[in-house]
């Protein structure tokens, strides 16, 4: 995968700057990467350009190395620690859609070259390309597939129900009722 840098910052979907590497729009190729800044960057920008390679789309980090090393010791270290895991969750959840549209757009160019190939008599040199499109494109959808299967898995980790019994424990205190079981005149009509 491959991303867009300018100076410190990485451009995203809409063209549009962010110093965070996760916010950053990922492609496959560098043919990807010269289309898209050919369509999204200002030319007074492009050569400021960098294109850089990224191993797969990572779940956004919002972990600080001082939360990492948490040792839990009140209730606000575990409120801190399941807000922490809603922000991961969500990140997911989030990338999940991305990696679902951008697996959708490869399964369509699939397609055109699957029907390009069949309506047209091509000679060595033509099929040998049209060959290596397929295969990059393969490659491509391989790589989002990978990302799809590792975002699932994490997903199962922060299941529903997990994270609702999250949000009780969250909660819990804001949300605590005693409901007297003998003395239930003290609780109406006070001491």
């Amino acid at each position: 995968m491959y991303c867009i840098k300018i100076g410190n910052n990485y451009v995203t979907r809409n063209g549009k700057k962010t110093p965070d590497i996760n916010m950053a729009y990922k492609v496959c190729s560098l043919e990807e990467c010269a289309k898209f800044m050919a369509l999204r960057i200002p030319s007074s920008n492009i050569c400021n350009c960098e294109v850089i390679e990224v191993e797969t789309m990572e779940v956004s980090n919002k972990f600080s190395e001082e939360d990492k090393n948490m040792e839990i010791k009140n209730l606000n270290d575990v409120k801190n620690l399941v807000r922490n895991i809603f922000e991961v969750s969500n990140s997911i959840e989030k990338n999940m859609e991305d990696l679902n549209k951008h697996y959708k757009e490869v399964e369509l160019e699939i397609c055109d070259i699957y029907h390009y190939i069949e309506l047209n008599n091509l000679n060595a040199y033509e099929g040998y390309k049209i060959y290596k499109k397929l295969q990059e494109t393969l490659k491509k959808r391989r790589a989002i597939k990978d990302d799809m299967k590792r975002f699932e898995m994490f997903e199962e980790i922060f299941s529903n129900n997990m994270l609702d019994k999250l949000n009780g424990l969250y909660n819990f205190e804001e949300n605590r009722d005693y409901h007297p079981r003998v003395d239930k005149k003290m609780f109406k009509e006070g001491i």
